[in-house]
């Protein structure tokens, strides 16, 4: 019989293995792009960090104080979300 239990069960378990393995790739992939994700959002947050005080000597110059505290804002978040950042020399 080609349809006995156990070929049926044999079949079953490979399509079991079949859509774990795809399940594993998938969530190894998405793991992967938040990573990527993660560590592009950081390093922006950094340089962002980086070059905001450029901006307050014309700022204060021009007497823009709401557009000074916004940046001093920004410069906060920016430094709190590039804090862990490492700069690859690669």
């Amino acid at each position: 019989m080609s349809n006995s239990p156990s070929t049926q069960t044999r079949s079953v378990e490979r399509a079991f293995d079949s859509a774990t393995t795809w399940v594993e790739g998938a969530q190894t992939a998405a793991t992967n792009v938040s990573e990527v994700l993660v560590g592009a959002a950081r390093a922006l947050s950094f340089w962002t960090a980086v070059a905001a005080p450029l901006f307050y000597p014309p700022l204060l110059y021009r007497g823009e104080g709401w557009l000074l505290v916004g940046l001093l804002l920004l410069h906060v978040v920016a430094l709190l979300g590039g804090h862990g950042y490492e700069y690859d020399h690669a």
